[in-house]
């Protein structure tokens, strides 16, 4: 049986929860099951096959714990494979501020969570050296944590952070920003792009501590946001938020970063004034043949054809949605459907994904307000 959740991420009230999907994969539709913690945002969801367990962020800088602050939070679902039933249910703090993205390491001991931290900050009044004062502006943690998991899968506790620094030259660049942290193949390096200072980073686990073993700059202002590795290749790919274009490098197990090209994800035709692309989502094919792209401001999603040979990327088509916040993908473990999440209309659309790559709308998906991430489980 295959199932699918998708995530709504609500802002200012909004009914939010994940809702449980039965897919059928020979049809390629949704049967709507249930939601889970209606009252309760979330954004990026992260399946562990092995321990049939999902993990869902809640993407916020307040906790249930405090005042005010105290950082987002985890919610650890234990699933049923017989069922597909919810068993159990449990809330783990992070202490920073909007965890975005999650990755279960390849050993099955770690969890790994990416902060987006928030665009606030204080103003301290301090005296200088020389008897005088001035002004001192602090921004929010933006950590990398790590969490060790239980033989069961289930999260024990937090046993290392890595902290960013660093901005950017745009006006939302002030502080560091980790969106994503993504696995590699091998399970031995951890992807990590920081859309507040321009860089990507290359992580490894060690005897229960975080090391940076590589890093890439992006171009000023570019804003690195989501990555993907190639399945087979050495080959990594990262978009941005700040420009319409998706970096191609060569990795090594090392982690060093070889910048191979930069592959504009809109065709001409669909650029220009009052078409600025601010990308979201980015997911490579089962097959590593295909990239698939959303693109905000443009209100597409675009097809890249991998390069066998060297992974260099083509652009092949684009798709238009709705361009009210296009956000979220998600790809059947079969590669044969794309579901497409629309933030701003909430609605979720099914493509079928041809022979070439190329997408063609199957007319079949279904509403949900403030449709935002979608993960596949199979039982």
């Amino acid at each position: 049986m295959q199932y699918v959740f998708i995530s709504s991420w609500a802002r200012g009230g909004e009914a939010a929860g994940i809702r449980q999907y039965r897919f059928d994969p020979e049809g390629g539709t949704l049967e709507y099951i249930r939601t889970l913690r209606e009252d309760v945002s979330f954004h990026t969801l992260v399946v562990d096959e092995k321990n049939s367990i999902l993990f869902a962020l809640n993407e916020t800088t307040d906790s249930p714990d405090t005042r005010a602050g105290g950082g987002g939070s985890i919610y650890e679902f234990r699933l049923d494979p017989e069922s597909g039933d919810i068993s159990s249910e449990r809330r783990i703090p992070t202490f920073c501020c909007n965890p975005s993205y999650a990755a279960v390491s390849a050993d099955g001991k770690y969890l790994l969570v990416s902060h987006h931290a928030s665009r606030t900050y204080i103003t301290k009044l301090v005296k200088t050296p020389e008897g005088g004062f001035k002004a001192k502006t602090e921004y929010d943690d933006a950590a990398i944590e790590l969490f060790s998991l239980n033989a069961d899968g289930t999260i024990n506790k937090l046993v290392d952070a890595a902290f960013h620094t660093g901005e950017g030259p745009g006006p939302m660049q002030l502080s560091a920003h980790p969106h994503s942290v993504v696995m590699s193949p091998s399970g031995n390096l951890f992807a990590v792009c920081d859309k507040g200072n321009d860089n990507v980073y290359m992580y490894r686990v060690e005897n229960s501590r975080l090391k940076v073993c590589g890093s890439a700059a992006a171009r000023p202002g570019s804003m690195p946001r989501y990555s993907v590795f190639h399945n087979t290749m050495p080959w990594f790919y990262h978009n941005n938020e700040g420009s319409g274009e998706v970096y191609a490098y060569k990795y090594s197990e090392n982690g060093e970063l070889e910048l191979t090209g930069i592959y504009n994800a809109v065709f001409p035709e669909n650029s220009g004034p009052g078409h600025t692309p601010k990308q979201q989502d980015l997911k490579i094919h089962p097959s590593g043949k295909y990239i698939y792209d959303v693109v905000n401001g443009c209100g597409l999603i675009a097809v890249f054809k991998v390069n066998e040979k060297n992974g260099s990327l083509e652009l092949i088509q684009n798709v238009k949605t709705d361009p009210a916040w296009p956000r979220g993908l998600a790809i059947s473990p079969d590669g044969r459907f794309l579901l497409f999440m629309s933030y701003g209309t909430g609605k979720i659309e099914l493509f079928k994904i041809e022979e070439d790559g190329k997408l063609s709308d199957t007319g079949s998906g279904t509403g949900q307000p403030l449709a935002a991430f979608g993960a596949f489980w199979s039982t």
